[in-house]
């Protein structure tokens, strides 16, 4: 049986193209390509969740119905990290899924789904538990 990936994904409403300090993403940058690629690269038996920090109804992820968003009230990257784990620990997700923490502004390549399950399929889940 394949194992399901759940993508607990932090999502903030500025889509610019700055990050923090004096650096900058590439000029054609944008966050919604980059969820576009997620979506575009993710198998069957992966699930997305965004965690949107803020209010996510004038925001161009409403375009996206078939994904859940959960409205988060983190404020700032650590407050919003925080509540990404907190809906991770009372999520009652099966000791067998895969939990992958994302942030809002990465790439995927192709077959991501199955690098991530061979890289942890040797792993047991009591090894992880806490």
């Amino acid at each position: 049986m394949t194992e399901t990936i759940e993508v607990i994904l932090r999502m903030c409403p500025d889509n610019s193209s700055s990050l923090s300090g004096n650096s900058s993403r590439p000029p054609n940058f944008s966050k919604e390509e980059v969820f576009k690629n997620l979506l575009a690269t993710k198998d069957a038996n992966t699930n997305i969740t965004i965690l949107f920090d803020g209010d996510h109804k004038n925001h161009w992820i409403v375009k996206y119905p078939s994904v859940r968003v959960i409205q988060s009230t983190g404020g700032n990257g650590d407050e919003s990290f925080k509540s990404q784990i907190m809906y991770i620990k009372f999520a009652n997700f099966n000791e067998n899924t895969i939990i992958y923490i994302l942030e809002d502004d990465y790439l995927h390549k192709e077959g991501w789904t199955k690098i991530l399950r061979e890289g942890l399929g040797d792993l047991q889940p009591s090894f992880l538990k806490f």
